[in-house]
């Protein structure tokens, strides 16, 4: 991993990574709310009118919470990306640990210490 200093990104790179945290967020939320209901915690899940509860709404919860996460997340991306792109500005960039791949569409972008993959 090399560090790179993260000035910008663009709109459709900051929805998709938030929408994988929204994911990622809605698969241990399901976890946590399966594990629970294993326990016997009054786990409950609606879809519309139906109510299910105990291990079938933890079961529920194990697809449900991945999915509504990642729409709460998805929307929630749509009013943060200028803020975000303004804290970017005032701090002068984030300093990042990542893995840069050349990107197999050719948008890439070369800079001083090397290619970086422009996300």
């Amino acid at each position: 991993m090399e560090s790179v200093v993260l000035r910008k990104i663009s709109f459709g790179s900051f929805i998709k990574i938030f929408f994988l945290l929204g994911i990622a967020s809605g698969i241990l939320l399901g976890l946590f709310l399966f594990i629970l209901s294993l326990f016997g915690a009054p786990v409950t899940a609606n879809i519309g009118e139906t109510e299910w509860y105990g291990i079938t709404a933890g079961v529920i919860s194990l697809f449900l919470a991945p999915l509504i996460c990642a729409a709460l997340y998805f929307f929630a991306s749509l009013p943060t990306y200028p803020i975000f792109l303004l804290v970017l500005k005032l701090l002068k960039g984030i300093k990042v640990n990542a893995l840069l791949l050349p990107s197999t569409q050719g948008n890439t972008e070369t800079q001083a210490s090397g290619t970086a993959a422009v996300i």
